[in-house]
């Protein structure tokens, strides 16, 4: 089958280009980098503010290969909270498990050690794709491939 499904959560590509780089990820770019001639699917989770009218940004993701999961959250009447998708992003990957041999899990953090070492357990491969600056040495250990992202991605 030798197929990819990418799980991305955009805040986790968000805010490091644009404090070390002045700049966002083109998720277009994301995309085409990481896919790269292989097939599968891709799913972005955005998390909406709602403060703001982020109908632009949901516009142009529609053009794109993404299969975009959303959700508002609110910390006040005014202002958003953070918001995880890693319970989501996990269930995703058990629930298409079928679908796919690498889970491609655009993320540096620690806490999806868990879900690396479930994969393994399923033989599927499990690659991490971030900055440099997001990769925790944790998930490092716990994945077949790390790729780092750099300025191809950016706007």
């Amino acid at each position: 089958m030798n197929k990819v499904l990418i799980l991305c959560d955009s805040m986790a590509v968000w805010y490091l280009p644009i404090k070390q780089h002045s700049s966002k990820v083109d998720f277009e770019k994301l995309y085409a980098k990481i896919m790269d001639g292989r097939k599968g699917s891709a799913v972005l989770y955005v998390t909406l503010d709602p403060c703001k009218d982020s109908s632009f940004f949901l516009e142009r993701l529609s053009k794109m290969p993404w299969e975009v999961r959303t959700k508002v959250s609110y910390e006040s009447d005014t202002s958003p909270k953070s918001v995880s998708w890693i319970r989501e992003m996990e269930v995703e990957a058990k629930d298409r498990v079928d679908e796919f041999d690498t889970l491609v899990l655009v993320s540096g953090s620690r806490r999806f050690c868990d879900l690396a070492e479930e994969m393994h357990d399923l033989g599927k491969k499990v690659e991490s794709w971030c900055f440099s600056d997001d990769l925790d040495g944790e998930l490092s250990a716990s994945v077949d491939v790390i790729e780092f992202l750099d300025s191809s991605v950016l706007m």
